[in-house]
Parts: structure tokens; sequence; C-alpha cells
């Protein structure tokens, strides 16, 4: 896509958001010399066009402070990100693994919790790419039966992936979701007949 665009003149933003792209993909399976020449990159258009802010930039930056153990500049970092995209995932959760290495056990906890409000254990199973940190992190504050049910599904996760049925994972769960959706029609045409069957009766009477 990034070459693609550099033939056919495409924005100067669209192709720094590129290299940022290709940095976060790159920093995420821990290829660090890849996402700073990325980063570098961008930062040398961005400098030469002179804009201000662009999506993913301070989230790729904030990835390779955390790399440094510059636990505080990454999070202050990932929250001007969320400033921009608004809520996202995996910058909540990428916070609260900041904030578990500075020991601030309240914010790593209110922080999951954020996650928790927007997306429910079926569907997180979806976001892949935040899953490695979020459930050694969700096991390690949790207790009781909620631990055991983080556990097993975490268990689930693992084993699948271990697998390389990784897509399994998000197919099981989205099967789950479709069931949920697909009994809840069942009702509604149950409930429809019903009242459709009563009124003829009332009628016939």
């Amino acid at each position: 896509i990034l070459q693609r665009a550099k033939k056919r003149k495409v924005e100067t933003i669209y192709i720094i958001e590129d290299y940022l792209s290709l940095a976060l993909s790159e920093a995420r399976i821990d290829e660090w010399d890849l996402a700073k020449k990325y980063f570098d990159s961008a930062n040398v258009l961005l400098k030469k066009q002179g804009y201000k802010e662009v999506y993913l930039h301070n989230m790729v930056n904030g990835f390779l402070k955390f790399n440094d153990k510059k636990y505080q500049e990454a999070i202050n970092l990932f929250n001007e990100e969320i400033k921009l995209l608004g809520y996202y995932n995996l910058l909540y959760i990428k916070k609260a693994e900041a904030f578990h290495h500075l020991g601030k056990r309240d914010s790593v906890i209110s922080n999951l919790k954020v996650v928790e409000k927007f997306t429910n254990h079926k569907n997180i199973l979806q976001d892949y790419d935040g899953l490695k940190e979020y459930y050694p992190l969700k096991i390690k504050y949790s207790e009781g039966l909620e631990k055991n049910r983080i556990v097993d599904q975490y268990a689930k996760f693992t084993e699948n992936t271990l697998n390389e049925n990784i897509t399994l994972v998000i197919q099981e769960n989205r099967h789950d979701s479709n069931l949920i959706n697909l009994k809840d029609e069942k009702n509604k045409i149950i409930e429809k007949e019903r009242y459709i069957k009563d009124t003829f009766i009332f009628l016939s009477v």
C-alpha cells in the first residue's frame, strides 16, 4: 500500500500514516529496529509537511518509550493518542501494563475496567492484538470465581494459538455471539406467532 501510494502521489498524510502503521505492526512483534526505522521515516515527512497531530504517531512513540522502560512517558503518549482516537482497547491495555510496571495497582485496575466497560468477555477475544497483554494482567489482578473464569478463557486462547488456530478463537466467539442473536430472532418470531394466534382466536370468538 505504501509503495502504491508513493507511485500514485497520494497525499503525504496518508503515506505518513502508512509508515506509522508499519511501525506499529513491527513493534507488536518486537521488531524494534524496524519499528524505529518506519517511525523515523514518518517523522521526516511530518517535519517537512509541518503537521502537528497525526493518528498513530503518539501510539507508536508510546510503544517505543515503553520498550525503553520509560513507562510514565509512554502513558502520557497513550493518553494523547486517546484524545485523538477516542476509545481504543490496545491503548488502555498498554496503559494498564505500564502502570503495572510502575507498581500502581489502582491505575492498572481502573484501565482494565475501562476495557471491560466497552467489551464483554466474548468479543474481547476478537481483539487478538491486545490479548497477550490483557489476560496475564487480568488474571494477576482478579480473585475468586472471576479469576477462574479468566484463567479458563486464557487457557482456551493459548491452546488455540499454540495450535496456530488463532482464527478459531475468533470464530468460536463470533459463533457464540451469532447463537445469541439467532435465539433472540427465534424468540421474536415465536412471540409474533403467539400474538397472531391469540388475535385469530379472539376474532373467531
